[in-house]
């Protein structure tokens, strides 16, 4: 007897219309990545031109323009950085401007023209590049006293690896606090690495003068949003569009959660981003754009450091709706 059911879900993945939105964050070739936020510029160069040669690339508004009149493109692909790291200009533009493939660059806006480094950054300078630190290190982090022994590679790491978990939901001040009082107890400078850097002014209107590259907003301070007050999200949302917008001289229409997992905004959020006049959303959620979709929670895909042969492979899962392994 056929298993209606089984084959109703073969037919759905296949006839459904739908798009992928692929989130990377960095290109560049670095030697410490613990976020495994960075794609190397070889493997990024091959992953861009098995794109360009099997499947139509759309910016992220052509893709919206399409949902706005409800209808999913088939087997379409957008491709969307976040964070504003500087390799965004000097790694991937120029790899982007060889195959003519247009992307979204969604910059955090309180790191323009700062040499500073994303506090996740901070913390893989002080605890894994192998610096001798204090034996102990004592914080107070809402309202509650912590104590850690640092005396080899092992407890840093340990360290480390807390410190991304407490310190991912504090406000914008107590975490610059931190951070600050961190870097102190390291010896460190609060100046951060060049490479690690994110865009100035100037070459933000860099990105753009190709024309395939588009901007949007990734909040002012990169935090946790939904763990702010509304007050606060609001600011954040609508100070990183006004700041970008002076930047460029025009109006920017898209906006990415920072984090971006279904815990990281609420309903909330997304009502306080369309009210600021973006007319769309993107997340971390990893799925594809299908019918229904919600303009304001626009799911995407995360893209590792994969080689040609893994990157094929599991840009075809994503497609067919398969569970990738994003950890490595």
């Amino acid at each position: 007897m056929l298993d209606y059911r089984f084959l109703f879900r073969k037919i759905r993945k296949i006839v459904i219309p739908k798009s992928i939105i692929l989130l990377y964050h960095r290109v560049a070739n670095i030697e410490s990545d613990p976020q495994l936020l960075a794609v190397s510029k070889t493997n990024f160069e091959v992953q861009m031109q098995y794109l360009k040669q099997n499947y139509k690339i759309l910016s992220l508004s052509e893709l919206v323009n399409f949902l706005r009149n409800n209808r999913v493109p088939r087997h379409r692909v957008v491709i969307t950085f976040d964070d504003g790291y500087a390799d965004n200009l000097y790694n991937a533009k120029p790899i982007l401007e060889k195959f003519e493939i247009p992307a979204d660059v969604f910059i955090v806006a309180g790191m323009i023209d700062k040499n500073r480094e994303y506090w996740w950054d901070d913390l893989e300078r002080i605890f894994l590049l192998g610096k001798k630190l204090p034996e102990t290190l004592e914080l107070e982090i809402n309202k509650k006293n912590y104590l850690w022994n640092s005396r080899n590679s092992g407890e840093y790491k340990k360290v480390y690896q807390e410190l991304q978990y407490l310190l991912r939901f504090l406000s914008a001040n107590d975490l610059e606090e931190k951070i600050k009082e961190i870097l102190k107890w390291a010896n460190l400078p609060l100046e951060g690495r060049e490479t690690y850097r994110c865009l100035t002014s100037e070459e933000i209107r860099k990105l753009v003068r190709s024309n395939l590259i588009d901007i949007g907003a990734h909040s002012m301070g990169h935090l946790v949003l939904s763990s702010q007050s509304l007050e606060q999200q609001k600011w954040e949302i609508e100070n990183s569009k006004q700041i970008l917008e002076n930047i460029l001289g025009r109006k920017i229409f898209s906006f990415s959660y920072p984090f971006g997992t279904s815990t990281d905004f609420t309903s909330e959020t997304e009502n306080l981003v369309q009210e600021a006049g973006f007319k769309s959303g993107v997340a971390d959620i990893q799925t594809n754009v299908r019918s229904p979709f919600n303009l304001y929670a626009l799911p995407r895909r995360i893209i590792r450091n994969w080689n040609l042969s893994k990157f094929k492979e599991n840009i075809e899962k994503y497609f067919n709706g398969k569970s990738v392994n994003i950890i490595s």
